[in-house]
């Protein structure tokens, strides 16, 4: 309505008048010829109102400084400030081909964005580019945006209020950037939601919005986006606070009025009591404690803000999980060094972050509350942390000023991270004698009728058996309590009464629209506390043990999923990827979505983050297992994160000998992970590489003892990797794996499935390497594969027949070693016995072609073909139904016979050979 009210009054002024006021509102871009881009890098357009819009060239090498004097000379006017569409332009790099830019010049009034703007009688005299602006900012919707707080490439901070109640906030709008997805910063949106502490600043609301009217992302993303379309930004809101540390600092210093020990103690205390439950309840580090991220509210309230945010995605290498996050450490603003001034030792030197390296930050802002000095001006051109003797220095003078605090710098500014003590630990030890008056507690307050009145719904909830009335409370705004108590009571339905979980794929009304209960235990888990995301997913995880609810998973409900794997707690995860597991199995659709919203990168980073059987390896390598069913990119995925790697370390670091409930937990993780590995390298050479250089097969062989299940799933992966990759049969000789192969082969129970999968391992290990067929001898191979055709207790079946035969093929072809083994064991009695019994033309073929290498290297085997044997390779070699390559072998087998019989009389011609 202003847009349209201003137009009307803007032509009504205009009628009859010749002024020179641009009609449009939005930015226009001028295509130039061809000679101007040739000869310039950028080109834009500069007005002050009053004057006709004039083209100013400007090379990538020019400074701002000349750029204004290009300006002013042009306009004829002392130029000051510079804006285009929405904002102020202070730089060289954010000037954006053909764009039209507005000039202040000097003396004129304040043009910054949000002042009021219709103050001015007549019409002609507003000025259009400040309204352009105005309504730009206007990009959430229930909040009237006033102010440009601060901007980058990916990231922007505005100054509102919110419609309903005249709230103050801040939004910040964030778009993806390189290496980082939309996925990404949703999971980094789902952990801040899930916080809720008296000394954490709270997310107000959260929207996914699609805007080309304030585009981020730098010159190139502006043009892509006002060219092709809207584009997804990330919006945060948050209550706006009245001031931040580092600022009340800086004024303090500036007065000469600095904090006392108390009013010190009292912030650490609170800022204390927020990482205390960052890292015990919501598991997460928060690898961005700064001075300006703590904020003051008007009563004096303290709150810890900004939770950091991944540098790079879950599909990227370089990723790590929650507390191993990349390059995340406080930066002071403004600083011009490159290194990180807050970052930990263990920081610098490996890359990655913990819950120990907040407590190091928090060292560093007591020093410079202390000292009014920042960490970064006592290791100029170097990191604060690789310093030591800056840090001896910095606790040094903490510690003549105030004693207590110079303990506790000392504690906190430890090197070595493994003796840096945890939140809580200070909390009881340090600060409980510094600050005593805030650890009692009063009474107990007598509950009011309100509080009766929640208790008692609460009680109704844990006992009520509807589901519909169950999910309604799992998403009903702002009861949290309420939340998890119907989430809990919702999964003991679900695990104790199976027969209910058809209900999930029903559709019920809730807070957030109709959606069906599969979907309302996704938005649990991505809008609920810790406790709630962890019965969330425990629910969903258990509704999808039912097929049928399957395919009523969608792609935004993997879209979480997927979140949760990231920025979820260890149970939280644990039970996430049991549900992806439990989805991906039977659903191509849900594989996609695995891949489109990077899945395997998050699976592969939460296999690096877990330790020991208790941790989420079994439910993780269940999910890449059936993930990598059928599915090429989700394999390249699983090889760009380096997958394979991580599930070949996962499996060797637990080999220790263990009891009870555990034994079942290994064994299923042992026969998840190698099922992992075997369909990740089915026809994918790069993952099969991957295992040669991480030495997985010996790795693999060390379970080979282990029950027939995990044993086939040990076998399948030799196989796919021999025939993936070379290399992988170099590794088979070195880590000695034929001998363990026959004593797989020789078990006296082992189900025919297993003795088929060892045998085609054995064919395909074998082909093109000769070192592999000596070590297959040696190790009494030959005589295992003969028991396999032959009748008898070992016999194999008809598949397993013709894998043996082909394995013998190549086992005696150029080997007079193997070939002479095969008569030691009646080889050539049991292969004619194949040759005159099977019905399958491929093992026929197998069978005579082993014969016909055998005799060729061995020729006493030729002793052991009787009277039948021949008659039947007579047969062959003239018969019908019969393969060429086949009836050449015969042809060779008789001719040996002849010659060794000293008889050269000519065989038989086939007839339709003429």
């Amino acid at each position: 309505r202003l847009v349209e009210c201003l137009s009307a009054m803007k032509r009504a002024s205009s009628g009859g008048k010749n002024q020179k006021v641009d009609p449009d509102v939005t930015v226009v871009h001028v295509s130039l010829d061809a000679k101007k881009r040739s000869a310039y890098d950028i080109c834009v357009y500069v007005t002050d109102s009053t004057r006709a819009k004039k083209m100013i060239s400007v090379s990538h090498g020019d400074t701002w400084a000349k750029f204004m004097s290009a300006v002013s000379e042009k306009l004829e006017i002392d130029a000051r400030r510079v804006f285009n569409q929405h904002d102020e332009i202070s730089n060289i790099v954010d000037l954006v081909q053909g764009d039209i830019l507005f000039v202040q010049a000097a003396g004129e009034g304040d043009d910054s964005p949000g002042r009021e703007l219709l103050n001015a009688k007549s019409p002609a005299s507003i000025n259009w580019n400040r309204v352009v602006r105005l309504i730009n900012l206007q990009c959430v919707k229930g909040y009237v945006v006033s102010e440009v707080l601060k901007t980058s490439k990916l990231c922007e901070t505005l100054k509102a209020r919110k419609e309903k109640d005249d709230t103050q906030v801040v939004i910040k709008r964030m778009v993806p950037g390189p290496g980082v997805r939309m996925c990404t910063l949703r999971s980094y949106v789902m952990q801040t939601w899930s916080l809720r502490h008296d000394n954490y600043a709270n997310c107000l609301d959260i929207h996914v919005n699609e805007d080309r009217r304030r585009a981020l992302g730098g010159p190139k993303t502006v043009r892509r986006v006002q060219k092709g379309g809207p584009a997804q930004t990330l919006v945060v809101v948050m209550r706006r606070y009245e001031d931040n540390l580092e600022n009340a600092l800086e004024q303090r210093v500036k007065m000469q009025k600095g904090y006392t020990a108390d009013d010190i103690a009292k912030m650490v205390f609170y800022i204390l009591q927020a990482l205390h439950y960052l890292h015990t309840e919501a598991k997460v580090a928060h690898r961005n404690v700064k001075m300006s991220n703590v904020l003051f509210d008007e009563k004096g309230g303290l709150y810890l803000s900004d939770l950091n945010v991944p540098r790079t995605d879950p599909s990227s290498r370089a990723y790590h999980m929650r507390h191993g996050c990349l390059n995340s450490c406080a930066k002071k603003r403004g600083n011009t060094c490159p290194h990180m001034a807050y970052c930990s030792p263990e920081a610098l030197a490996t890359g990655a972050t913990s819950d120990k390296d907040d407590m190091w930050a928090l060292g560093c802002i007591i020093t410079e509350l202390v000292t009014h000095k920042h960490v970064s001006e006592r290791a100029p051109g170097s990191s604060f942390a690789r310093n030591q003797g800056a840090v001896a220095q910095a606790v040094a003078e903490v510690g003549i000023k105030h004693s207590d605090l110079g303990a506790l710098v000392r504690l906190l500014l430890e090197p070595d991270r493994d003796k840096r003590p945890t939140a809580i630990e200070i909390l009881w030890k340090n600060m409980r004698p510094m600050v005593p008056h805030l650890f009692v507690t009063g009474p107990p307050k007598s509950p009011d009728g309100a509080a009766v009145l929640e208790a008692a719904n609460l009680a109704g909830l844990a006992k009520s058996p509807d589901i519909p009335t169950l999910i309604a409370a799992v998403l009903r705004k702002d009861n949290f309590r309420g939340m998890e108590v119907a989430i809990t009571r919702l999964h003991e339905i679900l695990l104790n009464e199976p027969t209910k979980r058809a209900a999930m794929r029903d559709v019920y009304a809730t807070p957030f629209g109709r959606m069906t209960g599969i979907t309302a235990l996704c938005t649990c888990i991505l809008r609920g506390t810790p406790a709630a995301q962890v019965r969330g997913a425990a629910a969903l995880r258990t509704a999808l043990l039912d097929d049928d609810n399957e395919p009523v998973v969608v792609p935004k409900d993997v879209e979480v999923l997927v979140m949760s794997l990231i920025m979820g707690n260890q149970a939280t995860q644990a039970h996430t990827a049991a549900a992806i597991a439990n989805v991906v199995g039977g659903s191509a659709s849900a594989r996609d979505a695995i891949h489109e919203y990077g899945g395997m990168g998050a699976l592969t980073a939460l296999l690096v983050s877990s330790q020991g059987l208790q941790g989420p390896i079994l439910e993780a390598s269940m999910a890449i297992r059936n993930a990598c069913i059928g599915h090429g990119g989700n394999r390249d995925d699983l090889s760009k994160s380096g997958g394979i790697a991580a599930l070949v370390e996962a499996l060797s670091q637990n080999q220790q000998t263990v009891h009870g409930s555990l034994k079942e937990r290994k064994v299923a993780t042992e026969e998840n992970v190698a099922g992992a590995l075997r369909n990740a390298c089915n026809q994918h050479n790069g993952n099969c590489m991957q295992l040669s250089a991480a030495e997985g097969i010996g790795t693999m062989l060390r379970l080979s003892s282990g029950p027939f299940n995990v044993q086939e799933q040990i076998i399948g992966l030799i196989r796919n990797a021999c025939i993936g990759y070379y290399g992988n049969k170099r590794c088979m000789t070195k880590c000695g794996a034929y001998w363990a192969i026959v004593q797989m082969l020789q078990q006296p129970q082992a189900p025919p499935a297993l003795k088929e999968e060892i045998v085609g391992a054995i064919r395909f290990s074998v082909v093109g390497n000769e070192q592999n067929r000596t070590a297959l001898g040696e190790a009494g191979i030959v005589r295992a594969l003969v028991n396999v055709i032959a009748p008898g207790v070992w016999e194999g079946t008809p598949r397993a027949k013709e894998e043996a035969a082909a394995a013998l093929r190549i086992a005696c072809d150029g080997s007079e070693v193997n070939s002479a083994e095969l008569l030691k064991c009646s080889g050539i009695s049991a292969l004619m016995g194949l040759v005159s019994s099977t019905t399958s033309s491929a093992a026929r073929d197998e069978s005579v072609a082993a014969v016909a290498n055998a005799c060729g290297m061995f020729p006493p085997n030729l002793e052991f073909i009787n009277a039948d044997g021949r008659r039947l390779l007579q047969e062959i070699s003239v018969g019908a139904g019969v393969s060429d390559e086949g009836r050449l072998f015969a042809k060779c087998i008789l001719i040996q016979i002849q010659e060794r019989e000293g008889t050269r009389s000519k065989l038989v011609a086939d007839p339709r050979e003429g």
